[in-house]
């Protein structure tokens, strides 16, 4: 009975010394895993904030764009009505607003009863 009690005494130090190594790898690896968990989540804020700026940059480049074209588009009102005068002399206003009637009544009967457009397909006579 000695001998058996020794045995068993051997035997669950031999356990608690395993589950001792077990719990420092088991900590060994999880501080590795952290790190690189840590390391990964850096680059993901990273990333994120090198976005975050690209965006902001492009939104401020899109509006310097959109204000250019309004700037150009009132340039364009001044080139046509230069291009009217030359065109149709002294009556250009006239037409200039008929030609304005004509394309408003146009759009409305668009919107209104949305026609068919021509086939592109060509028709085969």
């Amino acid at each position: 009975s000695g001998i058996n009690a020794e045995y068993g005494r051997n035997r669950r130090n031999k356990r608690s010394k395993s589950k001792l190594s077990n719990i420092s790898e088991y900590s060994e690896n999880s501080s590795t895993a952290d790190a690189e968990l840590a390391d990964e989540l850096a680059k993901f804020f990273k990333q994120t904030s090198e976005h975050r700026v690209k965006m902001k940059e492009e939104r401020q480049n899109l509006s310097r764009i959109q204000l250019e074209k309004v700037n150009f588009g009132m340039n364009d009102h001044i080139d046509r009505a230069g291009k009217l005068s030359k065109l149709y002399g002294a009556h250009y206003r006239e037409i200039a607003s008929l030609e304005a009637k004509l394309s408003l009544q146009y759009e409305t009967y668009c919107d209104e009863n949305q026609p068919i457009l021509w086939p592109v397909l060509p028709l085969k006579l």
